[in-house]
């Protein structure tokens, strides 16, 4: 834990280092950026008609859902993003149709971010908060998109089994390589309970190749107590 460049990151909070960090930039993609007709330039899907332009709200608030930091620490240079995606279940806030749901806008998140992971030069770490996927194991990931309907090539291209950025899933490779024991036969490990009770894994922590996973946690019965829905998600990770 001690050693140069190990460091900590929380979900949905922060990068926590050991040793000194300089920020040498933060940014955010733009509303623009998840535009059907930005992602699908590069993800190439049918459009699913009525949502060939997403609702200015929407890309607004996906816009807020983002952050990503180029940071120096101890000479070595990574990039680091915390990642918020909507629910489809939630409102768009279309003009004169106030009670829209996202629907088949949601993966446009998911699509534009791995977009931006795949261009990144940079070693990079990021966290999301992706309300996905629907079921797992090691060997397969199921979305709330099925084969075939527009929308899931996106979600693969970000959290797919390969996805088209360099990182990998740490909490699926440690279960792979017998450190971690699945949650279930569907569940690799439980960061969010529904309303029914079932559990599912939102919260994703994903690294390129350059980092080796120290200690990785998932404390969602800790978190459930403190009052929070979601699982503190813990990862220390050194170059």
């Amino acid at each position: 834990m001690a050693t140069s460049g190990d460091f900590t990151l929380a979900i949905d909070m922060a990068v926590g280092t050991r040793v000194s960090v300089v920020v040498k930039r933060t940014w955010c993609l733009p509303p623009e950026k998840f535009q059907p007709s930005a992602v699908d330039a590069d993800i190439v899907e049918p459009v699913v008609a009525g949502h060939e332009v997403m609702p200015e709200s929407l890309a607004c608030r996906n816009a807020a859902r983002n952050l990503f930091a180029h940071v120096v620490v101890e000479g070595r240079e990574l990039a680091v993003a915390s990642l918020h995606a909507t629910p489809g279940s939630s409102r768009a806030g279309v003009p004169g149709r106030r009670h829209q749901l996202v629907h088949e806008w949601k993966p446009y998140f998911h699509g534009a971010l791995a977009v931006e992971l795949r261009h990144l030069q940079l070693p990079f770490v990021f966290a999301i908060d992706a309300n996905e996927p629907l079921s797992e194991t090691v060997d397969r990931t199921e979305f709330h998109w099925g084969d075939g309907r527009p929308g899931v090539e996106k979600l693969r291209a970000l959290l797919g089994r390969e996805p088209v950025h360099r990182a990998r899933d740490l909490v699926r490779e440690r279960v792979q390589h017998g450190i971690m024991k699945a949650e279930s036969a569907d569940v690799l490990a439980s960061t969010y309970r529904l309303r029914d009770g079932s559990l599912r894994r939102f919260d994703q922590l994903w690294a390129t190749p350059e980092f080796e996973v120290v200690d990785l946690e998932v404390r969602l019965a800790d978190s459930l107590a403190a009052g929070s829905d979601h699982a503190l998600t813990l990862a220390t990770l050194a170059f």
